[in-house]
């Protein structure tokens, strides 16, 4: 019923001639050259084919060239940016503040750690250390972002 309107589509053959040089007509390559540099001014269109192939050439080279000068730029800028980012951790690890640790933290540090020590079967005896530390870290937290 609906078979008619789904019939296979003659399959597309293409041939390779090697043999048979492909030309370009000069009105073909004005507009392509408009389509891609719209703003530039008309180049005067080539008349015989030797004048074609000179323009194409010409076209390929400054291509060739573009693409060169945009890889080294690149290149370029990998690399200063590569040093910048050396030389910037270089020195951030030279001005690291040495860190003081205040003695009385440091104290209740070991007595929670003692306490841990003493009682491995009842662990819950050193909440009073613990309690103690904690106040101490958040003083310590407070200093700290008063200071900075």
């Amino acid at each position: 019923m609906g078979n008619a309107h789904t019939k296979p589509a003659d399959p597309v053959v293409l041939y390779n001639e090697p043999d048979i040089p492909i030309t370009f007509s000069p009105n073909l390559l004005f507009r392509l050259d408009q389509i891609q540099n719209p703003n530039a001014a008309p180049s005067p269109k080539p008349a015989h084919n030797h004048d074609v192939d000179d323009v194409v050439h010409e076209r390929v080279q400054r291509a060739i060239e573009k693409e060169k000068q945009q890889r080294l730029f690149f290149e370029e800028r990998s690399a200063d940016q590569v040093r910048r980012e050396a030389e910037d951790l270089l020195r951030r690890q030279k001005r690291v503040p040495e860190q003081h640790v205040n003695a009385e933290y440091q104290q209740l540090q070991n007595a929670v750690i003692d306490c841990y020590r003493n009682n491995t079967a009842r662990a819950l005896d050193c909440w009073k250390e613990v309690a103690d530390f904690k106040g101490a870290a958040k003083k310590a937290q407070h200093d700290f972002v008063s200071t900075h």
